[in-house]
């Protein structure tokens, strides 16, 4: 069995519409985040970029976890992933 590693997994997150991305919430969009393990690194005026570590033995494994920890979160589901990159 491959040697379980922790994994930074960048995820670029984009609305399919614009009621989707006006739903997102304000203020505490950071710590809606934080509370779930999720580090929000930019916030644009069309997307969402996010880091979230993960424990993992190879990059798809790491890339499906953060996925999966991403759309646990009420208010990301339903954005897009635009892009998921483990490194």
């Amino acid at each position: 069995m491959p040697e379980r590693i922790d994994w930074n997994v960048a995820v670029l997150l984009r609305p399919p519409t614009k009621g989707a991305w006006q739903a997102l919430p304000d203020l505490d969009l950071t710590n809606v985040l934080t509370a779930a393990g999720i580090e929000l690194t930019v916030r644009g005026a069309d997307k969402l970029m996010v880091r979230v570590a993960v424990h993992a033995s190879s990059a798809e494994e790491a890339e499906a976890r953060a996925e999966r920890k991403v759309r646990d979160v009420p208010c990301l589901r339903p954005l897009q992933v635009a892009s998921i990159r483990a490194r």
